[in-house]
């Protein structure tokens, strides 16, 4: 986002504002269902969840209003990304808060941008310059860190000393 120069941010608004917008909603889609798993089945939660979703997304842009130009291969490939995109994506990550805490999960997520920088590196031809490449390796590392159970670290070299 900067490619060295810290001093500039390179980013669209519009990118800024969708990305501080989504990681509200994760924030929303992580802790939301949680509670909720202990009542109910997992895809009954997606199933609302999308449910409610769609609703909303109709008032903005309703379905029945399908632009000029669409045919019948675009309306397969919009079905097979809601499917394989949507539905599935968030059916197993709502299963997953079941046995996981919610910071592990979300954290576990941030590996989806990197699986997707290394998809658009090897399918697409990508080039990544040496800042992108740190800031993978940052990236790594605080997941790495964060998933350290530190607080049992600590309270075992602080017992050892003592």
């Amino acid at each position: 986002m900067t490619n060295g120069d810290i001093t500039h941010l390179k980013i669209n608004p519009r990118a800024l504002y969708w990305g501080v917008i989504s990681a509200f909603g994760l924030v929303g889609y992580t802790l939301i269902p949680k509670p909720l798993l202990h009542q109910t089945p997992p895809l009954v939660i997606v199933g609302w969840g999308l449910l409610i979703g769609g609703l909303v997304a109709n008032l903005i842009h309703p379905v029945w209003r399908i632009a000029s130009g669409v045919d019948l291969q675009d309306i397969w490939i919009v079905i097979a990304i809601v499917i394989f995109g949507t539905l599935i994506p968030y059916a197993l990550y709502v299963m997953s808060l079941a046995g996981l805490k919610p910071s592990s999960a979300s954290l576990l997520g941030t590996i989806e941008p990197l699986v997707a920088t290394t998809l658009s590196v090897t399918l697409l031809g990508t080039r990544l310059r040496g800042f992108q490449l740190i800031g993978i390796l940052l990236i790594l590392s605080t997941i790495l860190l964060i998933s350290l159970p530190l607080k049992k670290i600590f309270t075992n070299r602080i017992m050892t000393r003592g």
